[in-house]
């Protein structure tokens, strides 16, 4: 009975130190970063052009760019080009309560491996997003 009792708040701590951790790196990614976003750079991962129309593409590294600009009234295409189904979330993880401009409304925008979809965007705004089933791949997009 005792092994079981230790057992039980081992597991609970263990839960308790991943859910904290989770938390904790979504909280650095709701921050907006405005030195990627100002600074001139041809980055594969971040785009600091406005653009009519953005393509975002996830792969099994991640998102690219990780940081980008759309016009209002402009289109993201999300493109799955991982092995697994891609499920974009705003932030917070996992409660998806921000702003859904980027993904049409939905609680997660489902992408199936080698599939794509496309989302009109009007509202201005800065838009933190992530893969619902991996979420420390995270980017940001900024609608102006």
């Amino acid at each position: 009975m005792k092994n079981l009792i230790i057992g039980i708040v081992v597991v609970a701590v263990l839960a308790l130190g991943t859910f904290l951790v989770i938390q904790s790196n979504n909280n650095n990614g709701d921050k907006t970063s405005t030195e990627n976003q100002s600074s001139s750079t041809s980055s594969d991962s971040n785009s600091t052009e406005s653009v009519s129309e953005l393509t975002i593409i996830y792969s099994d590294s991640g998102f690219s760019p990780q940081s980008a600009i759309v016009k209002s009234g402009g289109t993201i295409t999300w493109v799955n080009e991982s092995s697994d189904e891609l499920q974009v979330g705003v932030n917070p993880h996992p409660s998806h309560s921000g702003d859904k401009e980027i993904t049409d409304g939905q609680f997660v925008l489902s992408i199936a491996s080698g599939e794509k979809t496309s989302v009109r965007v009007e509202k201005k705004g800065t838009y933190n997003y992530h893969n619902h089933l991996s979420s420390l791949d995270s980017g940001t997009v900024k609608v102006e």
